[in-house]
């Protein structure tokens, strides 16, 4: 092969070279535009089509705005709302309306996602939440630990925070419970197989603090009134204002069938809490500092049976184990 053919196949050969390299450069654009553009829309229809798929049409699901950063792996909703369809053909949801202002994903686990493995994500934040809530059915959390319906094997949450949620429960005329405000902070959420088996968590956390305000409920023949409330299980401390519990109907010499209570307790300070250990309705603490109490009256007269029988509706219908 002589020299003077070497830069005639060098010159053919760069026409191709620089159309490889500008389909390349092309591809990459229309990729580019497709996820830039395109994603966001489809993501957002996605989410909408899986509420209602997977309620069988009983929620309805609208998003004002969905944005996503691939690059910082992150996702932002604003104006999410959630409605209940009445005529649904199925009464194992509760009847829900839902409004959330924004929720900020950030470091999401993409490779773990697509793994089918346990997706870290660095911090959730939702703010301001309101919940309206009908009522519950009696079949509802039947279907299994919650980390068994999750994608994968399960999220790990940093952070997660919680702030300005408000509410009711109950029918709009006449709820059985409203909250004013409330926050919740929690850290290292582990929904997992293996965060449910750590004894030392409380409700899969690692570390749980909120602030309650204005908390009103209906229990069976009372009204409770809570001014408000402050816990933090890394500080193992509660703090509780203004507390009150009426009987619905007066306390008065006459004796009836129903007990009733009357309480005022304006500060309860609970220090050396060990949560993890309420979860599994056992109480520890070091110490309890009560303020300025009222002291309980009950009719019928406080006997050991009679406490027992008083207190124990009212622990069930917080959740709380009847001591």
């Amino acid at each position: 092969m002589s020299a003077n053919t070497l830069p005639a196949t060098s010159a053919a050969g760069r026409p191709w070279g620089r159309w490889v390299l500008g389909g390349l450069i092309g591809l990459a654009l229309v990729v580019w535009l497709g996820i830039t553009f395109g994603l966001d829309p489809w993501l957002q229809r996605t989410l909408e089509n899986k509420v209602r798929t997977a309620s069988h049409g009983r929620y309805r699901l609208q998003v004002g705005r969905l944005r996503t950063n691939l690059r910082l792996r992150q996702l932002d909703i604003r104006a999410a709302y959630l409605t209940t369809n009445p005529t649904a053909p199925t009464d194992t949801l509760p009847t829900a309306t839902v409004a959330l202002g924004r929720l900020h994903l950030r470091g999401v686990g993409l490779w773990a996602l697509l793994r089918g493995q346990e997706v870290p994500i660095d911090s959730l934040r939702l703010d301001s939440v309101a919940v309206a809530l009908d009522r519950l059915p009696a079949g509802l959390g039947s279907g299994g630990p919650i980390y068994a319906q999750l994608p994968g094997a399960g999220l790990r949450i940093g952070y997660l925070t919680v702030r300005h949620v408000h509410g009711r429960y109950g029918p709009a005329a006449r709820p059985q419970g409203r909250l004013a405000h409330a926050d919740l902070t929690v850290r290292d959420l582990r929904l997992s197989a293996a965060g449910a088996a750590d004894s030392a968590r409380i409700g899969y956390a690692a570390a749980v603090a909120g602030r309650v305000r204005g908390l009103r409920a209906q229990v069976p023949g009372h009204a409770l009134a809570l001014g408000a409330l402050r816990f933090a299980t890394r500080a193992r401390q509660l703090i509780l204002d203004s507390l009150a519990v009426h009987p619905s109907q007066p306390i008065g010499p006459r004796r009836s069938a129903p007990v009733r209570v009357s309480l005022a307790l304006p500060r309860l300070v609970l220090t050396g809490l060990n949560a993890a250990a309420l979860v599994r309705r056992r109480f520890r603490a070091d110490s309890l500092g009560l303020h300025r109490p009222g002291w309980p009256s009950c009719c019928p007269p406080p006997s050991r049976r009679h406490c027992t029988r008083c207190w124990r509706p009212i622990c069930a219908s917080a959740g709380w184990p009847p001591w």
